[in-house]
């Protein structure tokens, strides 16, 4: 007799237990065992902070709009950054993920560095932001369309005005304004040049020389400069409106034995020199994201030790938990997501499932004030603490039975 193999149903469970949701008219448990659901974004717990991130959100559209008294500059007013900062669980890498796909498009671009994910040995913002510099929507075979794309306007009367507005110190003027005075068919081959410089590919000094550069980009300074002039170009040439830049778990820098002190002040030394590049005019939208739940006093020791960065972020927008009068609002709006997708014609079950689990609220309510884990004092609770409670229940309602703690 053959013996069991992967993918081979298990003779010992039921067709209850294979899609226990079917009976109630839903495709799977509502509340998802992965986290947070990214259709979903529940925020009635925070309608302060909502306020403050949309005034930031509107500050920054303000801030990218062409001055309409000159024809000749897009020079951008200072673009402030924002701090979101919570503990452990309460929804800050869910919320950004939310603003990123709401703002993610071809004129606000945007890029998420999670510093968790990068790990000590790549912890060079400007490898980051070269890496993933904006892709102007229309098709190029450059590497890096968006210089190609600034190459391209270099006679017209903005984007040139802005190349002789650069400061001396930056590392483009010289390049670009060579490349303008070049005849059209050397243009392509000395972009290639700047372009690869930029990467920080190989160039000879021969190629270097040709359009006007010293030596390498190796300079971390340097190269966010380079970064941010590309951008404003590209701003006046009209093929982006602002760069968003998330930076997440920024708490990651005081983690023991993994971030030397020395790679931390660099690491932030670079942060506060692209705010200030987007403080003089730079279409950077910068925002930074951090936990607070830590042994580590991340808090206190930006504030102490890195004062400068500190104070170009002004309040910090506080993401609080979710109240025990929240619980059914939040799950209300992820039964809401899985209805869309639920099967029209077993409505009338998926509302009776509905109402069960609105009066089953108060057990929910009893298993997180039982979680630790989901505590974040009084009255208080993380989302990622209520979804799970929300799923024990779920799972038991729909088979008529109590919760149990997996």
């Amino acid at each position: 007799m053959a013996g069991f193999r992967l993918g081979q149903p298990r003779s010992d469970v039921q067709d209850l237990d294979i899609n226990k949701f079917s009976r109630v008219g839903f495709n799977e448990n509502p509340f998802p065992v992965t986290g947070v659901n990214a259709r979903v974004t529940y925020t009635g717990h925070m309608s302060p902070q909502v306020g403050d991130i949309n005034r930031w959100l509107a500050h920054v559209e303000t801030a990218s709009t062409r001055k309409a008294d000159s024809k000749l500059t897009t020079r951008l007013s200072p673009i402030r950054p924002l701090a979101i900062r919570g503990s452990l669980g309460v929804g800050k890498t869910h919320l950004l993920q939310y603003l990123h796909d709401g703002l993610r498009d071809s004129r606000t671009p945007v890029l998420r560095v999670t510093l968790h994910e990068r790990g000590m040995g790549r912890l060079l913002l400007s490898s980051h932001l070269l890496e993933c510099l904006p892709t102007p929507p229309a098709g190029s075979r450059s590497a890096t369309p968006l210089l190609a794309g600034v190459v391209d306007n270099l006679s017209n009367g903005p984007v040139s005005a802005v190349v002789d507005g650069l400061p001396d110190a930056s590392v483009l003027k010289v390049p670009l304004s060579m490349i303008r005075q070049s005849a059209t068919g050397r243009r392509l081959e000395l972009t290639g040049i700047l372009e690869r410089w930029i990467r920080r590919s190989y160039t000879s000094p021969m190629e270097r020389a040709r359009v006007g550069l010293a030596g390498t980009l190796r300079d971390e300074g340097q190269a966010i400069g380079a970064v941010a002039d590309l951008l404003t170009l590209a701003r006046s040439a009209d093929l982006i409106d602002t760069w968003y830049v998330f930076i997440d778990q920024l708490e990651e820098l005081w983690r023991p034995n993994v971030f030397p002190a020395t790679r931390r002040a660099r690491f932030l030394t670079d942060v506060r020199f692209l705010v200030d590049k987007a403080l003089e005019g730079a279409p950077i939208a910068a925002l930074l994201a951090w936990n607070t739940e830590t042994n580590l006093g991340n808090d206190d020791k930006l504030r102490d030790d890195y004062r400068a960065l500190w104070q170009r972020l002004g309040a910090p927008v506080d993401i609080p938990g979710l109240k025990s009068d929240d619980l059914w609002p939040f799950a209300n709006a992820y039964l809401a997501s899985e209805l869309e997708r639920a099967d029209p014609a077993t409505r009338a079950v998926q509302i009776r499932f509905h109402e069960v689990l609105q009066l089953r609220t108060s057990e929910v309510l009893q298993l997180l004030r039982d979680d630790s884990e989901a505590l974040l004092g009084s009255d208080r609770f993380t989302p990622r603490g209520v979804l799970k409670s929300w799923r024990w229940v779920a799972e038991a309602a729909a088979v008529g039975s109590q919760p149990i703690r997996h």
